[in-house]
């Protein structure tokens, strides 16, 4: 007979400090998942990571439009030989996505060409 683990709730209050360390964090740093275990050792790794994964994604769709906007700026910065790594730590946005970006400007690809673009 298999025993049943009981979940238990995690409280706001916690699931608000793990938050706002995670949103305190620039984007290309990844958090320190053991101190951030260590203290909140009632949560579970699985846990922390899917929070990180939610508050990562939210923070991309939130400011992906001002990015799309911004891309002339953006476009210019990487034009004029600055590297694609800086400019994304500047603006606080995933170099990755930013490349995304650059390439459907520049390039005039398609949204969904972008992805074999990189490949």
């Amino acid at each position: 007979r298999r025993r049943r683990r009981r979940r238990r709730a995690m409280k706001l209050s916690e699931y608000e400090a793990i938050r706002g360390y995670l949103t305190a964090l620039p984007c290309n740093v990844f958090p320190d998942m053991d101190a951030l275990k260590a203290s909140h050792p009632g949560v579970s790794l699985d846990t922390l990571v899917s929070i990180y994964s939610q508050e990562s994604s939210r923070r991309i769709r939130g400011s992906h439009g001002r990015h799309v906007r911004g891309i002339e700026a953006h476009a210019r910065r990487y034009l004029g030989g600055e590297d694609v790594f800086a400019i994304a730590d500047a603006i606080d946005f995933p170099p990755c996505q930013l490349m995304r970006l650059l390439l459907e400007h520049l390039l005039c690809l398609g949204h969904k060409s972008v992805g074999p673009c990189l490949r």
